[in-house]
């Protein structure tokens, strides 16, 4: 694995690790920002896991993928990344524009992320192919 990608990988897994721990802590907070409000017990259940649990679950395998040199790594957060940039593209269509900035930086730094990511995955792909 390239330094690089082990540093990449490093810092996603800190980003979702501080994401986890606001979701685990205080979801409120961590959605006031986005003029979103918890009214529920099931809302603020649905907030701990997704944005508490399963990001911490995700830091922790970043961070697994990086100290163990694994491409994989590499792999999935080029996924997940993908995944939330189709995420945020769909409900562009669906259901307009978002209405503060930080929706708006969340919807450009996800789609530079997922580019730059399948960039390199498709760098490493055309590499491997040529040197066989």
């Amino acid at each position: 694995m390239a330094r690089f990608e082990k540093i990449v990988l490093i810092v996603a897994a800190v980003i979702f690790l501080f994401v986890g721990i606001q979701g685990i802590i205080d979801p409120q907070k961590l959605l006031a920002p986005l003029a979103i409000s918890l009214e529920s017990t099931d809302a603020f259940n649905e907030m701990r896991a997704v944005y508490g649990g399963l990001h911490l679950g995700i830091s922790g395998l970043l961070f697994w993928m990086a100290i163990k040199n694994s491409h994989m790594g590499i792999i999935i957060l080029t996924v997940i990344i993908t995944g939330l940039c189709l995420g945020r593209i769909l409900s562009l269509i669906v259901d307009g524009r978002p209405n503060t900035a930080l929706a708006w930086r969340f919807t450009y730094t996800e789609g530079a992320g997922a580019l730059a990511l399948n960039i390199i995955l498709g760098h490493k792909k055309i590499r491997a192919f040529v040197n066989r």
